[in-house]
């Protein structure tokens, strides 16, 4: 049997990384996980300063295709070796974590209802509703004590692009979700819900 995918997508602090966790917890079958993060393009030929300048909140950051055909991998029972990303260096890094096929394959990420190729291989797509004040609060906590960054570099990085970027793509496509949760509530009975359209989900009819 083919697993069922479930996407998590909503913006930057919203409460992805939280929801996929309780899901992890909650789930009675396995659950594999894959963040739309580790597919960031690389760019080696430039410097640390002109990676910075990069704007890694429109869809031309990320290579969906890439994701697509790990997605398509592990529908059809395959294991896939993700390269992981270093959010300090803005690269690609050397590490693969190996992702295994499970009853449940979560894949999580801000922009992941807005690319179509993606879309078509989700079982159960969700957004994530969060206040623009709550996930710029969490957005800064995060990149200070997880990425190395400064408060006000977080928050130059907000107002330049995570924002707008929300407002272009982020937020128009929450309208291609199955399900709207709510970010500010308990996760534990988010996870439930997915769970539970989830387990009574078909899983789509998807040639790997």
């Amino acid at each position: 049997m083919q697993p069922v995918v479930i996407g998590i997508a909503g913006g930057s602090g919203s409460g992805k990384s939280t929801l996929v966790a309780a899901i992890v917890e909650r789930s009675p079958v396995p659950v594999s996980c894959v963040s739309f993060d580790d597919y960031y393009r690389d760019h080696p030929h430039l410097d640390l300063s002109e990676r910075r300048a990069i704007n890694y909140d429109h869809p031309d950051a990320l290579d969906a295709d890439q994701l697509a055909a790990d997605l398509l991998a592990l529908r059809g029972g395959r294991e896939v070796a993700v390269t992981t990303y270093d959010f300090g260096m803005h690269r690609r890094s050397r590490d693969a974590v190996i992702v295994t096929p499970r009853p449940l394959v979560v894949v999580d990420g801000i922009l992941l209802l807005a690319f179509e190729v993606l879309v078509g291989l989700l079982d159960v797509k969700v957004s994530i509703d969060a206040p623009d004040e709550v996930r710029t609060h969490r957005r800064v906590e995060r990149d200070v004590a997880d990425r190395g960054r400064t408060a006000a570099f977080a928050l130059d990085q907000i107002a330049a692009t995570v924002r707008p970027m929300h407002e272009a793509f982020v937020a128009p496509s929450a309208a291609r979700a199955d399900l709207v949760v709510d970010g500010t509530s308990s996760p534990v009975t988010s996870a439930d819900r997915i769970l539970h359209r989830a387990l009574a989900a078909e899983p789509i009819g998807v040639d790997a």
